[in-house]
């Protein structure tokens, strides 16, 4: 199964988020979208964040009735800092391709395990204003049927 993973703190979960979601499952020929909440998001200590538990919740309510989307609770039941790679780690039977901004691409570097977790994925970029494109969306082959109205 080819899946889009798009993580995040989400807080909130909104229409962008939403967006790109369904313009990465579109363009990329994904068979579904996760959209991961971080349940305790590392590069984020020291802010303030809705708990976990509300901001998944929200998550939830974002992808209901989306057939082909769907809120994946992984790294809000993991105890301590969320790392991708850790999240990835765990889909061994799924080919994923990681959705990121522009922002998050152009510091991915600084994640943790970067240059494994990049190795296990394929990595799509979604723009941001006022950023620069961090590196190209890659070339997937269509697997999924055409979506029409």
């Amino acid at each position: 199964m080819l899946i889009g993973l798009l993580g995040g703190t989400f807080d909130p979960p909104h229409i962008a988020h939403m967006a790109v979601a369904e313009a990465a499952f579109r363009q990329l020929c994904l068979d579904a979208i996760w959209l991961v909440p971080a349940g305790s998001p590392w590069q984020k200590e020291g802010s303030v964040i809705t708990p976990a538990e509300h901001r998944w919740a929200m998550t939830v309510a974002a992808v209901e009735g989306i057939p082909y989307m769907a809120a994946d609770d992984r790294e809000v039941v993991r105890r301590g800092p969320t790392y991708t790679f850790d999240t990835v780690s765990g889909l061994t039977d799924h080919d994923v391709t990681l959705i990121l901004g522009a922002d998050a691409a152009s510091r991915i570097d600084s994640w943790h395990r970067s240059t494994e977790l990049q190795e296990m994925v394929s990595i799509a970029v979604a723009p941001r204003p006022g950023c620069a494109a961090a590196r190209p969306t890659p070339s997937i082959p269509c697997r999924a049927s055409p979506i029409t109205k």
